[in-house]
């Protein structure tokens, strides 16, 4: 797959004190072609990612380590079971967990521990119950785990596991109803979790819940700005994101791959659209955060196989990076062929603007256009960008929030927000 930089380069550079950019940077494609529902997370400054089911429908054990100093990709163990996509990857004290997801058979309870130190595998305790597609969070040293479906049958169940007496203890059912293909974080002691849907109903949900393991108690948070399921989540220390995914806008009709990139701030329960995602739009992807980078990869744009782009394959293998330094407004930004790292600074202002919004770059020069979304994801005006032009007439915009992604003529991508009085 044809790579759209070297190693790079994405800025989430400052616009005033109240908005961000952020570019991205076309990676290594994942080692293992073209594939989706894949397991994935990080641990010690690695990523690992594997499993999953391929664009000829079948199932993988494979299992490659992502190092982000070298930029290179290398094979490790596989599974030693049974080949399984649907899994859900989560990390407890540097040690990564494979659990439950899809066999040939059917749906597994298995749970299988990676050690990153001796590249070994050890079977743990099985999920009380089978299931595929489920989702959850490790909040505390331990994790926490639930809904999915097996079979015809959705779930609303949900566990903790303890890794120290290899057990799992049922707890709160999910709120909501039966969901899977849902997705989960944790922030600051808390757990998140929400959206999916019902394969059963084709029913698609947008709610949110917070889930407190000191209290064993579900708190409804704000809805998700739209249907979601099969997205990336990742967190930092105030926040959670969430990239990707698919969306359903009409219930039992055809599905919307995604490439939008949503802030969940717990503080202040609210989301706000950060930016777009480069790469073709797609859910099931695989993908986990390094140093406050974010990473995402493979995944398909259609569920079923369906071919949405003519003679192009739904399944997915090209591998991105976000560098985006978390709950900040500047980020420096990896040179070119991995060099030093360096500043790139980007401004829209008047922040918020009436009729003209004004752009400041030191990579003016190499700006080739200007697409405008709304809130939504709604793409509202786009310009070509000639002469080193530094202004946006905006006048024409309703008021609201917006934001701006600029693409150089390198084909690297910055985005921040802006707001129309």
């Amino acid at each position: 797959m044809k790579k759209i930089s070297t190693l790079i380069a994405f800025a989430f550079i400052s616009i005033m004190a109240t908005a961000q950019s952020l570019a991205w940077l076309n990676l290594p494609d994942f080692p293992g072609g073209e594939r989706m529902l894949s397991t994935a997370f990080s641990i010690n400054g690695k990523g690992y990612m594997g499993l999953g089911i391929d664009s000829a429908f079948q199932y993988h054990t494979d299992w490659y380590e992502y190092d982000p100093i070298t930029n290179t990709w290398t094979q490790k163990a596989s599974l030693p079971a049974a080949a399984r996509d649907h899994a859900t990857g989560l990390v407890v004290d540097s040690f990564g967990y494979v659990i439950a997801g899809e066999v040939a058979g059917g749906a597994t309870a298995q749970v299988w521990q990676y050690n990153p130190y001796s590249d070994t595998w050890t079977q743990k305790s099985n999920v009380p119950i089978a299931r595929e597609n489920g989702a959850g969070f490790a909040v505390n040293g331990k994790i926490y785990y639930g809904t999915g479906f097996q079979g015809s049958t959705n779930l609303v169940d949900f566990y903790e596991y303890t890794p120290g007496t290899n057990t799992w203890v049922a707890k709160a059912n999910v709120p909501g109803g039966v969901r899977a293909a849902d997705m989960g974080f944790s922030v600051n002691g808390k757990g998140y979790l929400g959206m999916g849907g019902n394969t059963n109903s084709h029913a698609y949900y947008n709610d949110f819940y917070e889930y407190d393991p000191i209290g064993n108690t579900w708190t409804q948070k704000a809805n998700y700005p739209i249907p979601t399921q099969n997205a990336n989540t990742y967190h930092s220390t105030n926040a959670g994101y969430i990239l990707c995914g698919s969306f359903y806008q009409y219930s039992g009709i055809t599905q919307n791959p995604l490439n939008l990139l949503y802030k969940y701030t717990p503080t202040t329960d609210t989301w706000n659209l950060e930016g777009s995602f480069p790469g073709l739009p797609r859910g099931a992807a695989g993908g986990f955060s390094i140093d406050k980078d974010i990473y995402i990869g493979a995944g398909s744009q259609s569920v079923n196989g369906a071919d949405l782009i003519p003679g192009h394959t739904p399944f997915l293998q090209d591998f991105w990076k976000l560098a985006l330094v978390i709950d900040s407004v500047a980020l420096s930004v990896d040179g070119d062929n991995g060099g030093e790292r360096r500043q790139q600074m980007v401004k829209l202002f008047p922040n918020p603007s009436n009729d003209v919004l004004n752009i400041s770059t030191d990579v003016l020069n190499t700006l080739s256009r200007i697409r405008i979304y709304d809130v939504s994801g709604k793409q509202v005006n786009e310009l070509t960008l000639t002469n080193g032009n530094t202004q946006l007439d905006i006048s024409k915009l309703s008021t609201g929030t917006y934001y701006a992604e600029m693409v150089t003529l390198n084909k690297e991508v910055l985005t921040g927000r802006f707001i129309k009085q």
